[in-house]
C-alpha cells in the first residue's frame, strides 16, 4: 500500500480512492476489528452460541440434516457485561476529580465540564474495556462551541508518526450513512473523514466502492466581532483525537475469557435441550411398522402412545441418567476460570461469603484492583491529552496562560469497604496522624476541603455557644448574690 500523504500531495485522486478502499477493507477484516465487533455482541448478550443449530446432524452419507423434533434452545451468559461493568464502576463509579492552582482555568473547567465530563469518562472506560482502546474526539460544533465525544473504536484507523506508536500523525474515521444507489434503492454507504494536524478531508463512497474527495475543510473557522465577514480557517496543530488504551497490550476484556464463556454456553444449552427433549427416556420398540424413529418420538411426545401393528412387538422404556454432577463440576470450573482470567469478582453468594473484614475484602478485590490500576494509569494519560485541547481553547479565547500539565486528576476507586472497621481505626489514630489525613480516609467524607470548612464553622458556633452559656451562668450567679 502506498503512502496516503504522498498520493494526496501528487493529486492522484484515482489512486487515492483505491488506496483508501484497500486500507478500510483490510482494517475491517483485521483480527483487532473483528474482536471489537465481537465484544459489542457479547456485551449485548449475543454470544456465538446463537449461531449453533442443535437440530443439525450428519446423515449416513455425510450430508447435513435437520431434526425438527429436537429442541434448539441457545443460552447466552453475559459474563462480559459483569466484568466490564465491575471494572468501569470500580474506576469511575465515583467521579474523577480535577484541580489546578490557576483559579480562572479551574472556573472554566468547572463550567465547561459540569454536565458531560462524568458521562464521557464512563462511556470512554466502557469502550476501552470492551475493545481494548477508546477515542475522544474534540471538535467545534455547528454553533462554534467546543465539544467532545467518544467515538466507536471500530470506526477509527490510527496512523502514527513513527513505529513506536506514541503520537498520532492522522486519523481516518469511516462509518455508514444512508444513501441511494443508481437505481434509487436505499443503501448504506461509507463516509470517510481523514483528520490531519490542521484540516479534515471528507470522502464519499462511489458506485465502485472507492472513495471520492468531497471537501477539504479546516478543523474550525473563526471570525472576529469587528469584521464577521472575515472568516479564517484554523487548526489545532495536532490531530483532535485522544487515544486511550485498556492495558499495555491494547486488548479488550473478552480476549482472555471468550473460550470459557463459549464452553459455558454450550454445556448449559445442551443440558436444557436434553431436558426439553426428555432424552433421559430411551424408547425400545420391537415390531413397529412406522417409517422412521422421528415418527416414534413424535407420537410418544404427542400422546404418550406408540401403536404397534406387529402382534409380537413391544415397547420398553429405558431410563438414561443425565450426568448432572459432571455437568455442574464443569460449569463451576468454567465459571471460576472466567473470573480468574477476567480478573473480576464473582458476585455469587457462596464466593463472597459472610466475612466482611477489610483484609477479606482486599483479597476479594485484589485481582480486580491490579487490573484496574493499569487502566487508571493509561486513563490519566489520556485525560491529560484531552485537557491539552481545553487549555489551548481557554488560552485563545480567554487570554490566559493555562498549562494542562498543572491539572491534577484524582481517580476515586469505588470499592466496597467495611466502614465500621475503617472508622474505628481512624478514631484510634487520632493524635498519631493529622486530622486532614483522617478526613481524607473517612468513608463518609467526599470533599475534604468542604468538610474542613464545616468543622471550622461548627467549632466556631460551639465556642460561641460555650461563651454564651458561661455569660448566662455568671449573670444568674450575680442575681443570686444580689438577692
Amino acid at each position: 500500500m502506498g503512502n496516503l500523504n504522498d498520493i494526496y500531495a501528487l493529486g492522484d485522486m484515482i489512486e487515492l480512492s483505491k488506496e483508501l478502499k484497500n486500507l478500510i477493507d483490510q482494517d475491517m477484516g483485521s483480527i483487532e476489528k473483528i474482536n471489537m465487533r465481537k465484544a459489542d455482541s457479547y456485551y449485548d448478550n449475543v454470544n456465538d452460541i446463537a449461531n449453533i443449530d442443535f437440530r443439525k446432524y450428519k446423515g449416513s452419507c455425510g450430508e447435513t440434516k435437520i431434526n425438527e423434533n429436537r429442541s434448539n434452545q441457545r443460552l447466552s451468559h453475559n459474563f462480559l457485561k459483569i466484568l466490564v461493568n465491575q471494572a468501569v464502576s470500580y474506576i469511575v463509579g465515583n467521579p474523577v476529580n480535577y484541580s489546578t492552582d490557576d483559579k480562572q482555568f479551574q472556573d472554566f473547567l468547572d463550567d465547561y465540564l459540569m454536565f458531560n465530563f462524568d458521562d464521557m469518562v464512563v462511556n470512554l472506560c466502557k469502550e476501552v474495556r470492551k475493545k481494548g482502546r477508546g477515542y475522544i474526539h474534540v471538535y467545534y460544533d455547528s454553533l462554534g462551541e467546543l465539544d467532545y465525544a467518544v467515538i466507536p473504536s471500530e470506526q477509527i484507523i490510527p496512523i502514527y508518526r513513527d513505529g513506536f506508536k506514541k503520537e498520532l500523525e492522522s486519523v481516518i474515521r469511516y462509518y455508514g450513512v444512508n444513501a441511494l444507489d443508481p437505481k434509487g434503492k436505499e443503501v448504506v454507504a461509507k463516509r470517510v473523514e481523514w483528520w490531519t494536524e490542521n484540516e479534515v478531508r471528507y470522502f464519499n463512497q462511489n458506485d465502485e466502492g472507492g472513495f471520492d474527495l468531497d471537501i477539504v475543510s479546516p478543523q474550525w473557522e473563526y471570525s472576529i466581532d469587528t469584521n464577521p465577514d472575515l472568516v479564517e480557517g484554523l487548526g489545532w496543530g495536532k490531530v483532535p483525537f485522544v487515544e486511550v488504551f485498556n492495558n499495555d497490550e491494547g486488548t479488550g476484556d473478552l480476549v482472555d475469557i471468550k473460550c470459557h464463556v463459549d464452553s459455558y454456553d454450550l454445556i448449559q444449552s445442551e443440558f436444557v435441550n436434553q431436558i426439553a427433549d426428555i432424552r433421559e427416556i430411551l424408547i425400545k420398540v420391537l415390531g413397529y411398522s412406522g417409517s422412521s424413529a422421528d415418527d416414534i418420538l413424535q407420537a410418544f411426545r404427542g400422546t404418550g402412545i406408540v401403536k404397534i401393528d406387529d402382534a409380537s412387538g413391544n415397547v420398553d422404556v429405558l431410563k438414561s441418567e443425565i450426568p448432572v454432577e459432571a455437568r455442574q463440576s464443569a460449569l463451576t470450573n468454567l465459571r471460576d476460570n472466567i473470573f480468574l482470567f477476567g480478573q473480576g469478582v464473582d458476585p455469587a453468594p457462596d464466593k463472597i461469603g459472610t466475612t466482611v473484614s477489610g483484609i477479606a475484602l482486599k483479597m476479594l478485590y485484589g485481582s480486580l484492583d491490579l487490573k484496574c490500576n493499569i487502566s487508571i494509569r493509561l486513563l490519566k494519560k489520556g485525560l491529560y491529552q484531552f485537557i491539552w485541547f481545553l487549555a489551548e481553547h481557554f488560552n485563545r479565547t480567554h487570554g490566559g496562560g493555562a498549562n494542562y500539565k498543572h491539572v491534577k486528576f484524582t481517580v476515586n476507586k469505588n470499592m466496597i469497604v467495611n466502614e465500621t472497621e475503617i472508622i474505628t481505626n481512624l478514631a484510634n489514630s487520632k493524635g498519631l496522624i493529622s486530622d486532614s489525613t483522617i478526613l481524607e480516609n473517612h468513608p463518609f467524607v467526599l470533599d475534604v476541603e468542604l468538610e474542613e470548612e464545616r468543622l471550622a464553622a461548627q467549632n466556631e458556633n460551639d465556642m460561641e455557644d460555650f461563651y454564651k452559656a458561661i455569660k448566662t451562668e455568671e449573670v444568674e450567679k450575680e442575681g443570686e448574690v444580689q438577692d
